[in-house]
């Protein structure tokens, strides 16, 4: 499903076609729940293994943090 209308881009002068796409294809429509959630994130009762979801997710904000302590420490130091 595309919506497209013309519009003008005056710093180009000429028209130009404008998308309004959300990028969901027919596949991506027709999945089950337990095709979306990838294999890591499964649960054995087919959902969402909740537990590991929150361990991935701290982990990632603690390799934030570091990340920027370092950041600052080598712009600052």
């Amino acid at each position: 499903m595309f919506a497209t209308k013309k519009i003008q881009y005056f710093h180009h002068g000429e028209r130009s076609f404008r998308c309004n796409n959300n990028d969901a294809t027919e596949d991506n429509l027709n999945q089950s729940v337990e095709q979306s959630i990838p294999p890591r994130y499964r649960s054995g009762q087919g959902g969402v293994n909740t537990d590991q979801v929150r361990k991935d997710r701290d982990l990632a904000r603690q390799k934030v943090i570091r990340a920027w302590l370092r950041y600052i420490k080598v712009l600052f130091l």
